[in-house]
């Protein structure tokens, strides 16, 4: 099995594309699922995104897992409401670090957090 390869918005993964929609920042093989990172610039930086949170959207949740076909499995929890993941530390098992210090496992089955340590 090959790693994922990104391409802009794309994740092309054993020759299926998985279109997410926004800038994707890294793209890991978990087993067999797709994990994908979004930018968090590519709508952090939207005003429109702003606008919208300042209106009550709940923000977005950036770690996103897809089968190979590119099915949707779920999107990850995250440490704090307005936090957002900015690296994949591992895949297996998945443990990623968010904007505000946090280190989380991710169940690769649900997208829940396991465990957090804060590392500051």
């Amino acid at each position: 099995m090959t790693e994922p390869e990104v391409k802009g918005n794309v994740v092309v993964v054993n020759g299926n594309a998985i279109d997410v929609g926004m800038q994707v920042l890294d793209a890991r093989m978990s087993g067999d699922i797709v994990l994908v990172l979004i930018d968090p610039d590519s709508y952090l930086l939207d005003p429109e995104y702003r606008r919208k949170r300042n209106a009550g959207m709940a923000a977005i949740r950036n770690l996103r897992a897809f089968t190979m076909n590119g099915s949707a499995l779920w999107e990850a929890e995250m440490p704090e409401d307005a936090d957002y993941y900015c690296k994949i530390v591992q895949a297996s098992p998945i443990e990623m670090d968010s904007f505000s210090s946090f280190r989380c496992r991710i169940d690769a089955r649900t997208g829940k957090i396991i465990s957090t340590r804060f590392m500051k």
